[in-house]
């Protein structure tokens, strides 16, 4: 399915409920209503959009919504997804956000094949980066 209008997404049925008071399967993950909208969009069959930016305030579950959004791709693309961060510092209490998720995730959900704590997550679907070393990287490639 392709969505061409990001406005116009409350007229589809896989967005409708969002803006309804019902109960959605994501909460059950924790998952805020405008933490939704970007998962339910970000997927392998949305033809158009290609790459999404998340940005926002501090604490209001960016680094979550990532990494469901990196739930829709696991099984498309082969290789790690990369996280972009300001400093190593930064890389560690990624990985510490990515402990909790992973425990609200696959409370509710079954782990993906050979996966039995987020760790292995972590080692076989994210590749970490600095922004200085992502860029020390890619300029080897030139």
């Amino acid at each position: 399915m392709t969505y061409s209008d990001i406005q116009e997404l409350c007229k589809y049925r896989e967005f409708k409920e969002i803006y309804t008071e019902e109960k959605l399967i994501e909460e059950n993950l924790h998952m805020k209503r405008y933490q939704i909208l970007p998962v339910r969009y970000m997927t392998n069959e949305n033809e158009i959009a290609k790459r999404f930016l998340i940005y926002h305030s501090p604490g209001t579950g960016k680094s979550f919504t990532a990494l469901w959004i990196l739930l829709n791709f696991i099984d498309i693309y082969k290789k790690p997804s990369i996280i972009l961060v300001k400093s190593k510092e930064a890389i560690m209490e990624f990985k510490q956000r990515v402990a909790l998720w992973y425990a609200y995730t696959y409370n509710y959900r079954q782990p993906p094949t050979g996966i039995t704590n987020y760790h292995q997550f972590i080692k076989r679907y994210i590749e970490f980066h600095t922004y200085i070393t992502f860029c020390k990287s890619v300029e080897t490639i030139k």
